[in-house]
């Protein structure tokens, strides 16, 4: 019903949709995601909440090509943590909004409690140098299973955006190292992602 909603254009002047421990699953997930692809241009959505619903590979890509299709250009909040994304899934999504990367006015992006893999996590770093996540202000990826590898490509990646807006990154519960530790190190001493840990 939510799916023939979105589109028949009934969620167009809707700004905030928050659809957390909503068990839409992938086929409910997919469903809504390929709707709002075919209102692109038309939605006013600024906040999408799904935390703690099964996305899936099906659901996670059909959010990946509603992102292709424009439909998050003006979303300034997206919270998916505890959606199982997958690797592939977060891969999708991620290789999206670096399409997407010029055009994105995103400010906070959950991705909590997700296992995005070594190609997951290589395509969010690949998004982030893209500038996808230039105007990003608060990126959550607690319990992401990064590895040490995984976390000093993105700040690697992080630190040469220079116009990076990022004041808070959520790390915590990952295979962190001294790596990463030093990633964060020498973008910090080039004066780069000078917005993080402001207040």
């Amino acid at each position: 019903a939510l799916a023939a909603a979105a589109k028949a254009g009934a969620l167009d002047a809707l700004e905030d949709l928050w659809l957390q421990r909503c068990g839409l699953g992938e086929e409910g997930a997919a469903a809504l995601f390929e709707a709002l692809a075919q209102r692109a241009g038309a939605s006013r959505l600024r906040l999408l909440g799904l935390n703690f619903n099964v996305l899936g590979r099906r659901g996670t890509s059909a959010l990946a090509a509603a992102t292709k299709a424009g439909v998050l250009d003006a979303l300034e909040e997206l919270y998916l943590n505890n959606c199982q994304l997958g690797e592939e899934g977060a891969a999708a999504l991620f290789e999206a909004l670096a399409q997407r990367a010029g055009a994105l006015r995103l400010q906070k992006l959950g991705l909590s409690d997700n296992a995005l893999g070594r190609r997951g996590s290589a395509a969010l770093a690949a998004a982030a140098k893209a500038g996808a996540l230039d105007v990003l202000e608060e990126l959550w990826l607690r319990k992401c299973q990064l590895s040490d590898e995984d976390g000093a490509a993105l700040f690697e990646a992080l630190a040469q955006r220079s116009r990076s807006s990022l004041r808070a990154l959520l790390l915590d519960d990952n295979r962190l190292g001294s790596g990463t530790a030093g990633a964060v190190v020498a973008a910090l001493q080039k004066g780069m992602l000078p917005a993080l840990g402001e207040s």
